[in-house]
């Protein structure tokens, strides 16, 4: 065991993984279409990807989470080097947050993503196990993967236009948009 000095305790107790190798999600998945599948972040290599973690009555998803995500899939959703994905991490109202939502909210905001369910731990436990690997600090939560597989980005809020500029940077005007002109 670790002696519980200042540095320690802040590494313990605060939200995410910047830095980390990004775990593998296990959830039950629907993709783009809406129809059962599956994710791997194993089979993104040589991709970012940008994780949107979100509850369908969390109403933070809503008004920044969703909208933030909206906007981005916009510029980058067929960029070549860019993926994406949502997962509904329940770590409360089990009745409201259900996997039917999921596929709800991939309606509502015209999301052609895959997107995932993890039903968390009705019995108890405190949170679902993708909110404990990625140690969330709840929902909306982003993260953002680099192409290996390293935590660049984790909060509860995301300014869209950064990120935005981020992937411009990375891939140059013509490109970031997936054009080739």
């Amino acid at each position: 065991m670790t002696a519980d000095t200042p540095e320690t305790h802040e590494a313990l107790h605060t939200p995410g993984i910047v830095g980390r190798r990004a775990p593998e999600i296990r959830a039950q998945w629907i993709d783009a279409r809406g129809e059962p599948g599956s994710f791997s972040i194993a089979e993104q290599r040589r991709h970012f990807i940008y994780l949107y973690f979100f509850q369908s009555w969390c109403d933070g998803c809503h008004r920044y989470g969703f909208p933030a995500l909206q906007q981005l899939l916009a510029e980058f959703g067929s960029h070549p080097s860019i993926r994406f994905a949502a997962v509904q991490t329940v770590f409360e109202g089990f009745e409201e947050n259900t996997p039917d939502k999921v596929a709800t909210l991939q309606q509502q905001y015209d999301l052609a993503i895959p997107m995932g369910h993890d039903a968390g731990n009705p019995d108890g436990q405190p949170h679902p196990a993708i909110m404990q690997h990625y140690r969330t600090g709840g929902t909306p939560w982003v993260v953002i993967i680099d192409p290996n597989r390293r935590v660049l980005y984790n909060d509860f809020h995301v300014d869209a236009q950064a990120v935005a500029n981020y992937f411009r940077q990375q891939f140059g005007t013509a490109e970031a948009a997936g054009r080739s002109d």
